[in-house]
């Protein structure tokens, strides 16, 4: 399988997919399917592909702190029908089925995302576009701290909505959840759940 995808690092991950045929449900351990061992990885079910076929979505874990090396070095999709030997790599721009219903706001993922690793909490800050990555930053008002919006992580849309250049500003009361911990000279990586007193200004 190596020699298929020679840029993919094929260790362990603790992820299970689904698939629904006829009714039932029929559960693979992605760690398998995929043939890694000893790594992190976030695998998210994506829909079908015009085949009918499942498509997933692995990506490097956004936990920085794991011990282990990531599976993937960036979002890639595949397709598999979780029978035969091994997932099919498929273009980035792979037009995918999805027969779900939308019932929460993308915004609302943040807290329940699997990455996190502790307990989301409020900070009043300025949120703005940087230069570098992430390009969204919240400066924490008061002191010298500055925490990282993950990039797969969008903030919600009344957030996002007024940061479009690099003279956007936006204050608020920030409720946001950590995936990394908080060290000193490192920048935290955060996602942003919710944001209350809004306030929005040009440079």
């Amino acid at each position: 399988m190596e020699d298929q995808f020679p840029d993919i690092d094929y260790r362990d991950v603790e992820v299970t997919a689904v698939n629904v045929t006829n009714g039932e449900m029929h559960w693979v351990n992605v760690r398998d399917l995929f043939g890694w061992r000893d790594c992190d990885a976030t695998v998210e079910a994506q829909g079908f592909s015009s085949e009918g076929r499942v498509v997933l979505r692995p990506r490097p874990s956004v936990w920085s702190s794991h011990p282990r090396p990531d599976c993937v070095k960036s979002p890639t999709l595949f397709a598999t029908d979780l029978k035969s030997s091994g997932p099919q790599r498929l273009p980035d721009d792979t037009e995918i089925e999805r027969y779900g219903k939308e019932i929460h706001p993308a915004q609302e993922a943040c807290r329940t995302d699997p990455d996190i690793i502790g307990a989301c909490f409020q900070v009043h800050g300025r949120l703005s576009i940087w230069n570098g990555s992430p390009s969204l930053r919240i400066w924490r008002i008061g002191t010298k701290r500055i925490l990282g919006v993950h990039r797969d992580m969008p903030p919600p849309e009344s957030v996002i909505a007024h940061v479009s250049d690099f003279g956007d500003e936006v204050y608020a009361d920030f409720t946001v959840c950590p995936f990394t911990e908080e060290r000193p000279g490192a920048m935290q990586m955060v996602c942003i759940e919710s944001a209350e007193n809004v306030v929005t200004k040009k440079r």
